[in-house]
Parts: C-alpha cells; sequence; structure tokens
C-alpha cells in the first residue's frame, strides 16, 4: 500500500470515527466537547446551497458546507473519498460483503470506464441535483431525500443504535446468572432504556438494497445518484491537486482497479469530476508512475476540457426540471396555502406536534434536514421521524409521539443540535415556554368521566400544573384542562390508564416564531407557563375503596 492510499485510508477511518462518536455524544444531556455533534450534518455541500434557497435566506450554520465546495476547485472530490461518512460507509460495506471464497477477477469487479454504468449512468445524479436545486427555486425542500449526510445519519441513529441498544438489554438479560454469582451489584442491576423508531423497516430496506449495489458496483451511490457528488464534481472541473501520470505501460490495471470509472481509455488521462483521490490507481501501478500533486495552475486535459458530455440531455434536463416543478407541486399546498395562517389556535394536523421552539410550519418545512439528530438526542424517544401524518411535504421532519416519550420540561437538547435551526436554539427557560400544543380530554371515555372512577394519574404527573379536577355535582373528581397552563409536554397522555388515551395533545394553540423571545411571547398570548416544582396535593377527598375497587390510576385486565 503506498503512502497516499494509507494516508486516505487513515484519515478515512479517522473522520468516521469522529462522526460516530459525535452522534454517540448526541444524547441528553449534552457534553461540553471542542466541536459541535452536528459539525458533519454542517458540512454538507448539497444543504448548503439548496436550503438557504428554499429558505430565502443566508444561513451562517451552513457555512462549512459552501466551504467544502469551495475546495472542491482546488482539491476535486477529495471531501467524497476522504471526509465523507456516507462513502467511509458503502467502502466498509463492500469490504465485508466482498467475496470471501475465490477472489474474483478485478476487471470484473470493477465495471470497465466504457460500460453504460460507469458513462451514462453517472448522468443520473447531475438530474437528481437539477430535480433538488429546482425544487428549492420553488421553495420546496427536496433535500432530504438524497441528502448524503441526512440519510447516513438517519442510518446509524434509527437503525445502527436501536439494534445496538437491543443487544445490549439481551446480554443483560442472559448474564444475570453470571452478575449474581459475581455479585456484582452494579451489572445486575443495570438498564438500558430501549430505543425505536417508526421508519426501522424503511432505513434498514433502503439501505439493504444499497449496499447489495455497492457490492455489484463499487461507489454505486456516489457514482450514480448522489446530487451532493454531482455538485462537487462541477467544482472540480479543473482542480489543482489531481492524479497526473508521468510514466505508463498501458498495463490497465489502474482503469480496472478505480471504483469511480473515471480513469480515460488511454490510461494517462483523469476525468477530475468523477475521481475521489482514493488512490487505488497508483497502489496498482506496476511503473510506480501515478502520483496525485499540485500544480500552480490547473493542467489541461485535452479529452475534458470544453468536454460537456457529462451532463445530461437537455431533453433530460427538461424531464428534470418538471418533475422537480411536480413534485414541488406536491409539497407546495400544505406550505403555502392561503388557507395556512400563522398564528396561535391553528391545527396543522389532529397527530403533528412539532418540538418546542420549532419555528413557523412554512419554513421549518423549508429548513429541516430530516436529519434524525433531534430525535436521537431526545431523552424520552418521543420525537419520532413522521410518515403521513405530516403530509406528504413533512415526510420524515420530527412529530412529537406524546404516548411513547413525552417531552422533558428540562430537556432543550432538540434545539442545539439542529443544523439548519428549524427548531430554535433556546435558553432552558425560554424552552419551558415554547408551547407545543393543548391536552384534549375525550370526556366520552375517560374512566371518571364515563365510568364515576377515581383517576388522578394525569393531574398528578402534570409538570405545569394545567390538569385541575373538580367534583361539583359529582360523584367522584374528574379531571379538566387549564389551558392557560398547558404547554403540551404530553406527560397526561403518555401515563393515561386507559389505552388508547383518553387524554390526548394536539397542536391547537402551539407558539411558533423565529425568536428566542418564547416567555414574552407566551405571556402577550395569555399563557401562564410555570413549572410546578410541586404539585399541589389533591385538595378534594376521595371516597373510601369499595370491596374490589382498584386505586386510582389502575383499571381491571
Amino acid at each position: 500500500m503506498t503512502t497516499g492510499k494509507l494516508l486516505r485510508r487513515a484519515l478515512q477511518i479517522l473522520s468516521l470515527a469522529l462522526f460516530l462518536w459525535l452522534l454517540w455524544k448526541t444524547v441528553f444531556p449534552l457534553p461540553e466537547i471542542f466541536i459541535p455533534v452536528d459539525f458533519y450534518l454542517r458540512l454538507d455541500p448539497l444543504a448548503a446551497v439548496a436550503i438557504p434557497v428554499a429558505e430565502r435566506t443566508f444561513m451562517a450554520c451552513l457555512l462549512p458546507g459552501l466551504a467544502i465546495i469551495g475546495l472542491a476547485f482546488f482539491l476535486g472530490r477529495f471531501f467524497c473519498g476522504w471526509i465523507c461518512p456516507m462513502g467511509a460507509t458503502m467502502d466498509a460495506a463492500r469490504t465485508a460483503l466482498r467475496w470471501t471464497g475465490k477472489r474474483r477477477k478485478t476487471k470484473k469487479f470493477f465495471p470497465s470506464p466504457s460500460s453504460f454504468s460507469a458513462v451514462k449512468g453517472i448522468k443520473t445524479k447531475y438530474l437528481l441535483l437539477t430535480i433538488v436545486i429546482l425544487g428549492a427555486i420553488w421553495g420546496a425542500n427536496l433535500i432530504f431525500w438524497f441528502s448524503p449526510m441526512a440519510l447516513i445519519t438517519r442510518f446509524y441513529s434509527f437503525f445502527i443504535h436501536p439494534v445496538i441498544i437491543s443487544l445490549s438489554r439481551y446480554f443483560l438479560e442472559f448474564s444475570r446468572p453470571l452478575w449474581e454469582y459475581l455479585q456484582s451489584s452494579t451489572m445486575l442491576y443495570a438498564q438500558v432504556l430501549p430505543r425505536s423508531y417508526d421508519t426501522f423497516a424503511f432505513i434498514l430496506l433502503f439501505f439493504l438494497i444499497l449496499m447489495v449495489m455497492e457490492h455489484k458496483i463499487p461507489r454505486f451511490w456516489c457514482r450514480f445518484l448522489c446530487p451532493a457528488g454531482a455538485l462537487l464534481a462541477l467544482a472540480s472541473l479543473r482542480p489543482l491537486w489531481k492524479r497526473r501520470v508521468h510514466a505508463c505501460i498501458h498495463c490497465g490495471n489502474c482503469s480496472a482497479a478505480c471504483p469511480m470509472a473515471s480513469i480515460g481509455k488511454d490510461e494517462t488521462t483523469t476525468n477530475t469530476r468523477e475521481c475521489i483521490a482514493c488512490q487505488r490507481c497508483n497502489g496498482v501501478c506496476p511503473a510506480r508512475g501515478i502520483k496525485f500533486s499540485f500544480a500552480l495552475r490547473p493542467a489541461k486535459d485535452k479529452q475534458h476540457d470544453n468536454d460537456l458530455s457529462f451532463l445530461p440531455a437537455r431533453r433530460s434536463f427538461l424531464l428534470a426540471g418538471g418533475a422537480g416543478m411536480a413534485w414541488t407541486a406536491v409539497n407546495i399546498p400544505p406550505v403555502y396555502s392561503p388557507f395556512l395562517q400563522q398564528k396561535p389556535g391553528f391545527l396543522w394536523t389532529p397527530s403533528c406536534v412539532r418540538p418546542p421552539g420549532s419555528i413557523p410550519e412554512t419554513d421549518f418545512l423549508a429548513r429541516c434536514l430530516r436529519c434524525g439528530a433531534c430525535m436521537k438526542v431526545c431523552p424520552s424517544n418521543g420525537l419520532q421521524p413522521a410518515l403521513v401524518s405530516a403530509g406528504i411535504a413533512g415526510v420524515f421532519s420530527p412529530v412529537l409521539i406524546s404516548r411513547k416519550g413525552a417531552c422533558d420540561p428540562n430537556c432543550n437538547a432538540c434545539g442545539l443540535v439542529c443544523p439548519t435551526q428549524a427548531i430554535t436554539r433556546l435558553p432552558l427557560e425560554e424552552k419551558q415556554a415554547a408551547r407545543i400544543g393543548t391536552a384534549i380530554i375525550d370526556k366520552n371515555e375517560c374512566i371518571a368521566w364515563k365510568e364515576n372512577k377515581s383517576c388522578v394519574v394525569c393531574h398528578e404527573l402534570c409538570p405545569y400544573g394545567a390538569v385541575i379536577v373538580v367534583q361539583e355535582g359529582r360523584e367522584v373528581a374528574v379531571p379538566e384542562i387549564n389551558e392557560a397552563r398547558c404547554f403540551g409536554c404530553g406527560y397526561c397522555e403518555q401515563h393515561c390508564p386507559v389505552d388508547p388515551p383518553t387524554i390526548v395533545i394536539e397542536p391547537t394553540n402551539a407558539l411558533r416564531i423565529h425568536t428566542t423571545r418564547y416567555r414574552d411571547a407566551a405571556r402577550k398570548a395569555g399563557f401562564s407557563l410555570e413549572i410546578q416544582e410541586k404539585i399541589d396535593t389533591w385538595p378534594l377527598e376521595m371516597p373510601p375503596l369499595q370491596e374490589g375497587d382498584l386505586p386510582p390510576g389502575f383499571t381491571a385486565g
């Protein structure tokens, strides 16, 4: 292995390790470390271009992604081959899936540059880039379908992390006799809280298909589908640092080993738009005639200068533009409809409760990268990726499923890890006033209202004291909601003893503003959102339990 290839592999492994370490650190409470946990999400060049266009604003938080594009003018697609965790994961998957028996011949394993997949297939990513950019110009956020950083973050957060958690739980369960024998109280009483996400099966299927294709065609995602790679390719037409050949015996080893099919038929020219500087070519060159080096001026490549054949034909561009506009039309109605007014009291959908600090829905959908960082950091696992509850435009965006986990009033981590600030970064005091909805009681099903059974679970657990109990003219006390004090945290819904719960959170009267002054906005709207350090005990007399009755909050069966 050459020095350059060894350096590249070391940096790639270190980059993937740093990405995974930052993702592992994306937990509540967030640790104080030298680098933001959303650092890699900010490096996404596709998001750095498309999201500000869709949002119609400058976003300083995405400047690192613009810096990656700027570096491509000098270093080519260095990011794809050396830094990107998506590429590193695909390389690792290909290595793991590689034939373990008789090794295949190199030329069969790597498609030749003249094959259909190597020449014509690469145009697909430019068409996808066209769709994304045109969608952004029309105000629709389509980035999350193709963003490599968002996709790989979702893969590790929604699939790998829950699998590790499940394996840890099984390990603790099956090893319990061992810890009892060793009298290790620490391991005997250790607990690992389960984590699960609604899109687990979808993520598994998507990456399973992607890795099978990666096994068949190296760097399948990077070569054919990644619009971020297409964006960097456009910036890599004539980089200063590139592959240079000073001695060639035309053995064909380099073109056969190139995973991106970026080496010309004469083996001395290089398609810098596709080259990711992996340096496999100089590792297999018997003449040691290949090196990657700088030049004061970009070297002219006679084969590829002024050659625009890599771009799709005009008809394909028009079709891609039409597809982008059509997909935008699907997304526009729920976003820019004149019926959607940004004001307290507006109900988006009956089940779409956004995280606290979420900006108004129009801008939220334009900004949200659907990376899953907010869901990964949520301590209760209540934040889940939406499927259809938020409409087509809100697929994979975060919604609070209170039955699964309530919003902890002492946690503001979701805003701290959002790379695009679709969820505003709020101090804890302001977050506690960032109302996300209102509790609604179904009095036809509530066991206190319907069956005259004493139940005060929602009253006892409400951290804002919004659930009150009244008994006037009734056999037992019943819960009522003081809407002015309700934050919408969901503790009442999570712990309601009835299934399905008879008290639910709806996004009515949610505060969705662009500033961090949520407490002032709450007072202006007439809300009194204060954490109750100690909830008053139930002031009403409880009737004595009769034979066969259950304590409050308990139901038979």
